[in-house]
């Protein structure tokens, strides 16, 4: 037999090889791509905890023949009926502030809370522009929360976004597993695939401990210092490092998203000094 003979033979073999080692992953791309389609409300790509469903915190309402996002969600104060065009004039400065009840103001009124007042700033800084700060905080969220708000409001055409997060880390429990570095920069890269945010969502809990409305009330005061939440949460050593970690993923996944559309951001930090008081 010749050498001629026996090279197609040996090509076919290496081709047919290659083609076995691709499928798998044209499989999987075939998988990944259907799943992109079929998902008609956004995952969570948080690492740390799973998350079942990603609620909408605006709707688009249609108002004296103008389209309007409004603020729906219990949680980010509806009551005081944010809305804001969605198509965003060239003249307009848009800010928004995002966090938890310390950012909303809570329990003071809309006109009373420091947005109120960074907006009258902006407009005397800026008296040829039309201000706009919409503060779009939710009650009682830790950052890992803020960044689901975050990751809407940053579609929104924003000129600045205004981070103020940080005192409602302890307020509920959450259960961290010990990972690696390793295996938790596998998820990390994990959580880019829609099929492996979805099968992780299956059995996820939906991520909330008390409803909306109970969270603005003083029964979740009660309920969290009843079953000591915070400090149990604190005292526990795994606990602690995984809400720090969890805490510092969140806001440097704000800031990076940002980046990436070029729009600034302002990290704000609770103005109070609890070094020696538990659980701060």
């Amino acid at each position: 037999m010749t050498k001629d003979a026996v090279q197609p033979g040996r090509a076919k073999r290496i081709a047919f090889r290659l083609i076995a080692l691709s499928l798998p992953f044209l499989f999987l791309l075939i998988i990944e791509g259907g799943a992109r389609l079929a998902i008609r409300s956004p995952l969570s790509d948080d690492p740390f905890i799973r998350i079942r469903d990603i609620p909408s915190f605006f709707e688009v309402r249609t108002i004296g023949g103008k389209e309007y996002y409004r603020v729906t969600h219990d949680e980010a104060y509806r009551s005081r009926y944010v809305v804001f065009p969605v198509e965003k004039d060239a003249n307009t400065l848009r800010v928004f502030c995002v966090g938890g009840s310390a950012s909303a103001g809570w329990p003071h009124p809309k006109s009373e809370i420091y947005s109120a007042y960074l907006e009258q700033a902006l407009q005397r800084a800026f008296p040829d522009r039309d201000v706009d700060v919409l503060n779009v905080s939710a009650h009682a969220y830790a950052a890992y929360r803020v960044r689901l708000i975050f990751n809407q409001v940053i579609t929104f055409d924003p000129d600045l976004i205004v981070v103020f997060s940080g005192n409602n880390e302890f307020i509920e429990p959450r259960s961290y597993l010990q990972r690696s570095d390793v295996l938790h920069a596998a998820i990390v890269f994990a959580n880019r695939l829609a099929i492996f945010r979805i099968a992780r969502s299956w059995d996820a809990p939906d991520g909330r401990t008390l409803r909306g409305e109970e969270r603005e009330q003083a029964f979740f005061e009660v309920w969290s210092k009843v079953a000591r939440v915070a400090l149990n949460t604190r005292k526990d050593a795994d606990q602690f490092e995984g809400v720090k970690k969890h805490y510092a993923f969140s806001l440097h996944a704000m800031v990076e998203r940002a980046a990436s559309r070029d729009v600034p951001v302002v990290l704000v930090t609770v103005p109070v000094n609890l070094r020696d008081w538990r659980p701060n």
